[in-house]
């Protein structure tokens, strides 16, 4: 089996989109201090794990919150961030799957011109 292949439970879907991702507590499990930050995109999302490209190696193991810039927004002015925290599961490189552990929508203001329509 190829090793980012989905399994029939929880399928992954191609999708990309910018991302930026914030590391927790290295070494010091469920703390809330930030130990570092970062930027990639996504490659594969399901409804518990994203595989993605990060501007640098990650562990497993760490705790990280990834915040997505979600496509679709609720108005002309308003659009939608998808923050996940959760784990990093398995590496390969600059690449990683994370396992979600709590997800949310949030809001942010759209800029001006950034959507077609």
């Amino acid at each position: 089996r190829e090793k980012w292949q989905d399994g029939p439970e929880d399928r992954m879907y191609p999708v990309v989109l910018p991302l930026e991702y914030r590391v927790y507590g290295v070494g010091v499990s469920d703390t809330d201090e930030v130990c570092q930050t970062g930027s990639g995109r996504t490659l594969k999302m399901s409804s518990g794990r994203v595989l993605f490209e990060s501007d640098r190696t990650l562990r497993v193991g760490l705790d990280v919150e990834l915040s997505i810039a979600w496509p679709a927004p609720l108005s002309k002015s308003v659009g939608l961030t998808l923050q996940l925290k959760g784990r990093i599961v398995r590496t390969d490189q600059n690449r990683a799957e994370f396992a979600t552990k709590r997800y949310e929508f949030r809001t942010r203001r759209c800029e001006p011109g950034a959507l077609n329509g």
